[in-house]
C-alpha cells in the first residue's frame, strides 16, 4: 500500500492511537524514572498530557484546526518535565506557517522539524540524552528519508530504527542512566507514541495499543543510581491565560528561581514547568505576566522519600487548613495537600501560592475578596491511590467537616481502598495542626492504626481552639464572601 498525502481524519486518528499507546506504558516508564529527578512520575505526566489531547484534542474541518485543538489540549493537561515538553511538540508544529489542506511526506518532515527545534527552544536548560534527543533523532532521520520515498507510510516505518537507536544511546548518555543501565523515561515514552502514530498510519482499521512492558514492573522504582533526593524541592507548575506574553521575559525571570525550566506555549495560552524551592516567589513573578491559572506543587522531596525513604509503613496525610511547622512535616514526613485559592485574579495553592504576610498586605485594598474552595477531586484521588499503593496504611486527618468539603472529597477518594482511613479533626488552624503532630508522634512510636484511630478519637473529643479576632472587617467580609466556607459549614 502507497500512501502519499496525510488528510485530517487519518493525522487525527494516528495522534489518538498513539497517545493510548503511551498510556498503555504508564508504569513501565515510571519505573524507570530517574532523571530529571528520580520521583517515578514520568509515565504519569506524559499519560496526563495524553490524556487531555484524547478527550479534548477534537477533530476539526481543517489540518491547521485540528492541530491547534489538539496543541491546546496539550497544554491544558500538561504536568511534570516530560509531559512540557511532550506538549510542547504539538505547540511547534504549528510553528512551521500554513499547515496545508493535506501532507505529503516532505511536508510531514517540515512539521516535525518544526516541533523538534521548537521544543529545543522552549527549554531553558537542553539536555542530550532526553526526549529532546529523540524528537531530533526522528526529525533528522525523516529529513533524509524523504528525499528517497514519498510514501508516508514507509517513510514513518523506516524512521522508527533510528528513534529506537536514539532511545538505547540515553542510556551512555547521561550518567545517571547508565550507572541504572536504562534509558531515559521521557526519550523511551516519546519513542513508544511514535510507534503507535507509525502503526496506525499504516493499518488505521486497527486501535493499536501495545501491551505493557514486563522488563519494568518494578512498583516500587527501587533501581540503582536514584539514591540521591532532588536539589529544588518542588516542581511547580501554572497555566498563563494572556494575549502576547513575551517568553523570552519570562524564561529570564524564572532562571533565578530554578532550574528544569520548560515553557510551551502558543498565541494565548502558556504553561510552564520548574523545579524550584520558592514556590511562592514563582507564583509572585507569574502573576505579574498574566491571571494565573491551573496552579500545581508537587513535593519532590516527598515523592522521593515514598519511593526511597519511607520511615514506616504508615503515611500520614493532612490539608493545608492544618498550621504545623515545616520542620515538624519533614521530621515525620507528612504529606500536605493544599486547598485552592482564588487571590485578586489568580488561581493559586494554599501554602505555596502565596505568603501571609503578602495576603495580609493586600487584602484591604481588593476589590473581590479572597475565597478558597477545596482540592479537586483528581489531586486527592491521585495522592491518596499513590500513598496506598506504597503503605501499609494511609491516615488522613481533615479539616473540620462542617467548615469545607474537603473531608467528604477525600471520604469519596478512599471508598475503594480497604487501607485508607479518614479522621475528621473536627479542628482548623493550629488545633488540627496539633492532632497531625500527636498522631505523627504516635505513627513513630510504632503503635498500630487501630491504637492511633482511638487514641486520635480520644484526643479530638478534649481539643478547643481559641480565637482572638483584633479587628472584624475581613471577619465579616470572609463570612459573605467565601462561598466555600458558607455552603459547607
Amino acid at each position: 500500500m502507497t500512501l502519499l498525502q496525510l488528510d485530517v481524519e487519518l493525522l487525527h486518528s494516528a495522534i489518538i492511537n498513539a497517545c493510548y499507546n503511551l498510556i498503555a506504558q504508564r508504569e513501565a516508564l515510571n519505573a524507570i524514572n530517574l532523571f530529571p529527578v528520580a520521583d517515578g512520575d514520568t509515565g504519569n505526566n506524559m499519560a496526563a498530557t495524553a490524556k487531555s489531547i484524547i478527550h479534548h484534542g477534537k477533530i476539526q474541518p481543517t489540518l491547521e484546526g485540528t492541530l491547534r485543538s489538539i496543541a491546546n489540549a496539550g497544554i491544558l493537561g500538561a504536568r511534570g518535565n516530560s509531559g512540557m515538553i511532550f506538549s510542547q511538540f504539538f505547540n511547534g508544529l504549528l510553528e512551521s506557517g500554513t499547515v496545508p489542506a493535506q501532507l505529503n511526506s516532505k511536508q510531514l518532515t517540515d512539521l516535525i522539524r518544526a516541533a523538534s527545534r521548537s521544543v529545543r527552544s522552549s527549554i531553558v536548560n537542553p539536555v542530550e540524552g532526553t526526549i529532546l534527543t529523540v524528537m531530533e533523532a526522528w526529525s533528522a532521520a525523516l529529513d533524509q528519508l524523504a528525499e528517497q520515498t514519498e510514501c508516508i507510510i514507509e517513510l514513518l516505518q523506516h524512521s522508527v530504527t533510528a528513534v529506537n537507536e536514539a532511545i538505547q544511546s540515553t542510556t551512555n548518555t547521561l550518567a545517571v542512566l547508565k550507572e541504572a543501565q536504562v534509558v531515559d523515561a521521557g526519550a523511551l515514552g516519546f519513542g513508544i507514541f511514535i510507534e503507535g502514530f507509525a502503526s496506525h498510519i499504516k493499518s488505521p482499521e486497527h486501535l493499536q495499543i501495545y501491551e505493557e512492558l514486563t522488563a519494568c514492573d518494578d512498583h516500587d522504582h527501587d533501581l540503582p543510581g536514584s539514591d540521591a533526593p532532588p536539589a529544588n524541592r518542588y516542581c511547580t507548575e501554572a497555566m498563563l491565560a494572556g494575549e502576547c506574553i513575551d517568553k523570552t521575559q519570562l524564561s529570564d525571570c524564572l532562571q533565578t528561581m530554578g532550574d528544569s525550566i520548560v515553557i510551551t506555549a502558543n498565541k494565548s495560552l502558556s504553561r510552564l514547568h520548574i523545579h524550584t524551592n520558592q514556590p511562592q516567589q514563582v507564583f509572585s513573578a507569574l502573576s505579574t505576566f498574566a491571571k494565573v491559572q491551573y496552579p500545581k506543587v508537587d513535593d519532590m522531596l516527598r515523592q522521593y522519600e515514598v519511593l526511597h525513604a519511607r520511615q514506616g509503613k504508615i503515611a500520614l496525610v493532612t490539608d493545608s487548613s492544618a498550621n504545623i511547622p515545616q520542620e515538624i512535616l519533614d521530621q515525620y514526613q507528612i504529606h500536605m495537600i493544599p486547598l485552592n485559592v482564588q487571590f485578586d485574579g489568580h488561581d493559586l495553592l494554599d501554602k505555596y501560592g502565596i505568603d501571609s504576610n503578602t495576603f495580609y498586605d493586600h487584602l484591604a485594598g481588593l476589590a473581590t475578596y479572597p475565597t478558597t474552595s477545596c482540592p479537586s477531586p483528581a489531586i486527592i484521588n491521585e495522592k491518596i491511590k499513590h500513598l496506598a499503593e506504597h503503605y501499609e496504611e494511609v491516615l488522613i486527618i481533615s479539616v473540620a467537616q462542617v467548615l469545607s468539603g474537603t473531608h467528604d472529597a477525600m471520604v469519596n477518594a478512599a471508598k475503594a481502598l480497604n487501607n485508607v482511613h479518614i479522621i475528621n479533626s473536627k479542628q482548623v488552624s493550629g488545633s488540627q495542626g496539633l492532632l497531625v503532630y500527636y498522631a505523627a508522634e504516635l505513627i513513630a512510636s510504632g503503635q498500630n492504626i487501630d491504637a492511633i484511630k482511638h487514641a486520635l478519637t480520644d484526643k479530638i473529643s478534649k481539643t478547643r481552639i481559641l480565637v482572638m479576632v483584633n479587628q472584624f472587617d475581613s471577619l465579616i467580609r470572609s463570612s459573605v464572601h467565601d462561598k466555600n466556607f458558607m455552603t459547607d459549614r
